[in-house]
């Protein structure tokens, strides 16, 4: 597959972008923060080449999403946001779940809580226990404490340049080739930002309902998932480190962990074929 669509659903208020492609052994993508669906394109692309089906929806209030503005945007609501969308697309056959950074945190709640949608779990830079918010999100959530500053900064423009910046900085690149490439995948994350003052407040909005105390209570329930799972990590994420791998893996039953050599934060894009791979073994492994 060489080209991927981008399409548009709803569930219930809720609007959002999604990729979805057709074949077995179905696999669904959770994105994290502050990224969106386009962070699994490569990696759709050649899990479908390889038989897959796929489904990777755009978090509410972030990506390509309409919400009400009263909407809720904690861990919770953004899993029982998965289940449907998994009853929506899966039509209930079990997936295999992949999520990145916060979308681990969702993934690793719906394992507890609806064990019967999953074969199995891949996690990559998983946000869980105290290791979130990351440094990033800190920030982010002080100035969004003020919403006057925060509707400024997006504005000017000058918070989407800073975040830029810092995203760029997440991904252990060392081939000037590579950055024009990653600059414009993070342009495509940040690009609703930009365009809209509406979807820079949903952000703000988002920022305040995410919350560690909730993973930081599931932690002691990590035990009770039984299906099998699958952490992959990159040797230099400067975000959550490897510290935070092997400690999930040691509450984690059935688990085992992949460290990919030079790759940083972002490793979705940065190692997409790898991450295809991994996946691709996995479920064969696990049938």
């Amino acid at each position: 597959m060489d080209i991927l669509q981008k399409s548009f659903s709803n569930q219930g208020k809720i609007r959002f972008g999604h990729y979805l492609t057709k074949g077995k052994q179905p696999v669904l993508f959770i994105h994290g923060f502050p990224t969106s669906s386009h962070l699994w394109t490569e990696t759709i692309k050649n899990l479908t080449n390889l038989g897959h089906s796929c489904g990777a929806p755009d978090l509410p209030g972030l990506g390509d999403t309409v919400t009400p503005f009263d909407s809720d945007y904690s861990i919770d609501s953004l899993a029982t946001f998965i289940f449907k969308y998994y009853g929506q697309y899966f039509i209930k056959k079990p997936v295999i779940l992949v999520g990145h950074e916060i979308g681990a945190a969702v993934a690793l709640t719906l394992a507890i809580q609806k064990p019967g949608m999953l074969r199995g779990i891949v996690l990559t830079s998983a946000a869980f226990y105290k290791n979130w918010p990351t440094d990033l999100m800190k920030g982010l959530k002080f100035v969004s404490k003020h919403p006057v500053v925060w509707q400024a900064l997006c504005k000017s423009g000058l918070g989407i340049l800073r975040l830029k910046k810092k995203l760029l900085g997440q991904i252990a690149w060392d081939n000037p080739e590579e950055k024009e490439k990653f600059e414009k995948d993070i342009h495509e994350f940040l690009r609703p930002f930009i365009y809209s003052s509406t979807s820079c407040s949903r952000l703000r909005l988002l920022l305040r309902d995410l919350n560690p105390k909730w993973t930081m209570t599931f932690a002691s329930y990590l035990h009770k998932i039984k299906v099998p799972s699958h952490l992959v990590w990159g040797s230099n994420d400067k975000v959550l480190n490897l510290n935070e791998a092997r400690k999930l893996r040691g509450d984690l039953p059935q688990s085992t962990l992949t460290v990919l050599p030079n790759a940083g934060h972002l490793l979705p894009l940065e190692a997409p074929l790898e991450l295809a791979r991994i996946i691709h073994e996995f479920s064969r492994k696990i049938n």
